[in-house]
């Protein structure tokens, strides 16, 4: 499975930073426009906001896995091209679920995780709050105002969404269930863009495909012939606000 990685920023946000200096970083506060995503700061985002999460608790952070990332990315990105928004990838067989996703990424050097889990969610780029709005194209972003045209409705910033994302799964008790899940050792966080008609005079919204997956202690053994696997999860769609 060949996993591409898009509008890199050259800054590796898991090596050079940890849960006490990432929120430092001042990039965090700009707002998303789709002009340009910093889909590396924006995934970081989320898997330090999720980490958060577990120190609050009292559990140790997740490590970053380089694998449970690109698992993370290719999920999002088949949920996008695809148009599907479930665990199971209905269009390839060979990465139907999170099993086999990680098994296409096995090589001499990864064997996979004892047990593993999956997190999925679908959010816009703004705050509609379900009121109709009004989306102008100007200077080659999207900008998105309400429906007298008076009051500008500005898109999250990178901290604000992924805040948001996590705040939205850990106020879900089985997705919570997985952020809190102390067999879990290792992470990694993916999203995708897209754009979709919701609640607009014209135009259209960005939305995020997202896609974080869990991984526990890693397999030493070469190619074992089983792998205890966590339950399987059931998501229940956001709805919009």
């Amino acid at each position: 499975m060949k996993i591409v990685r898009v509008n890199s920023s050259n800054i590796n946000y898991y090596t050079g930073f940890n849960l006490g200096t990432f929120f430092n970083i001042s990039a965090l506060n700009n707002r998303i426009s789709n002009a340009e995503i910093n889909f590396d700061l924006l995934n970081a985002a989320i898997f330090y906001c999720t980490n958060n999460e577990r120190y609050r608790f009292n559990l140790p952070i997740c490590n970053f896995h380089e694998k449970l990332l690109d698992s993370s990315i290719s999920h999002s990105l088949q949920m996008k091209l695809h148009n599907f928004f479930s665990h199971e990838n209905p269009i390839d067989n060979r990465n139907r679920n999170l099993d086999n996703r990680l098994s296409t990424l096995k090589s001499n050097t990864f064997n996979g995780f004892y047990c593993f889990g999956e997190n999925i969610a679908d959010y816009p780029v703004i705050n509609s709050k379900g009121n109709k709005f009004i989306v102008k194209n100007i200077i080659n972003s999207q900008r998105y105002f309400s429906v007298d045209g008076l009051c500008e409705i500005h898109p999250f910033t990178y901290i604000e969404f992924a805040k948001t994302v996590v705040d939205g799964w850990m106020n879900s008790p089985e997705h919570r269930q997985n952020i809190l899940n102390p067999a879990y050792k290792f992470l990694g966080c993916g999203c995708a863009n897209y754009e979709r008609e919701v609640n607009v005079i014209a135009g259209t919204i960005t939305y995020f495909k997202i896609t974080q997956n869990f991984g526990g202690d890693l397999i030493t053994d070469i190619f074992p012939s089983s792998i205890i696997k966590t339950k399987k999860i059931r998501i229940v769609k956001k709805q919009d606000k």
